[in-house]
């Protein structure tokens, strides 16, 4: 972990030559304190002393320098780019992402087929995902992504420079993407054959609620794993009224 503090030397880190689209970081700033308008109580559904409402302070500069010698200077701004630990609603920061993945649980009726306790209400239920950044368990970190405006130089320093406000950097991490990395991705389905030894439940699928084990994806996450049912093809196409099915395949 990595402290930076306003009027503190840069912390430097060494890079081999790195070609990367992205610079990656895991990082929060300290917190600041509820600050009220003159003659104004609290108010909002989630009172706390640490809103995360203030915006838009320097809180540190990230210095790209490259194999060539030049260097490029990228502000990194709160709320924007990164956030404090604890937050109220609607306090995320715009440009960056809760570092724990979203909660994933049943529907009601799935948990009550399955022959166990729901673990969310009934609405939360329904959506089968919560966001990270909601989660009770322990506290909140930022997932960043640095653009890097001269990808086709190679990397071989960064510079981390405090500004307005103290900061941890917990990780630091590049990547190629040439697509954003933590730019969410609408629904998909992907047909994929199950390893021996891995079984669907009562209702022809795998379980995704994180009370178990759990089917994962890289950049993404699994709300649902089902059974593909495979139908009789000339009763698909044929001139009939009913199609039979062989049943589900451990797909």
């Amino acid at each position: 972990m990595l402290a930076l503090r306003p009027g503190e030397a840069p912390v430097v880190i060494a890079l081999s030559p790195t070609a990367a689209s992205y610079v990656l970081f895991v990082h929060v700033v300290e917190d600041r304190p509820l600050v009220k308008p003159e003659g104004f109580g609290e108010i909002g559904p989630i009172a706390s002393w640490v809103d995360g409402n203030r915006l838009g302070d320097r809180v540190s500069t990230h210095a790209l320098r490259y194999a060539d010698g030049s260097e490029t200077e990228v502000p990194v701004l709160r709320r924007f780019a990164l956030q404090h630990k604890h937050i109220a609603w609607s306090a995320s920061p715009f440009g960056a992402m809760p570092l724990r993945a979203p909660s994933l649980h049943s529907s009601i009726d799935e948990d009550f087929a399955l022959g166990r306790a729901a673990s969310v209400s009934f609405m939360t239920g329904e959506e089968r995902s919560q966001s990270g950044r909601t989660r009770q368990d322990g506290e909140n970190l930022w997932v960043y992504a640095l653009p890097n405006p001269t990808p086709h130089k190679e990397l071989t320093v960064l510079a981390l420079r405090a500004e307005q406000e103290s900061s941890l950097v917990y990780a630091v991490s590049t990547t190629r993407l040439t697509q954003h990395p933590l730019r969410l991705q609408g629904r998909s389905k992907l047909k994929m054959r199950l390893p021996a030894g891995v079984h669907l439940n009562k209702l022809g699928e795998l379980d995704v609620d994180d009370r178990g084990e759990q089917i994962a994806i890289d950049l993404g996450t699994v709300i649902s794993a089902r059974a593909v049912l495979e139908y009789s093809r000339p009763d698909w196409l044929g001139d009939g009224t009913t199609c039979s099915r062989s049943g589900p395949t451990p797909k």
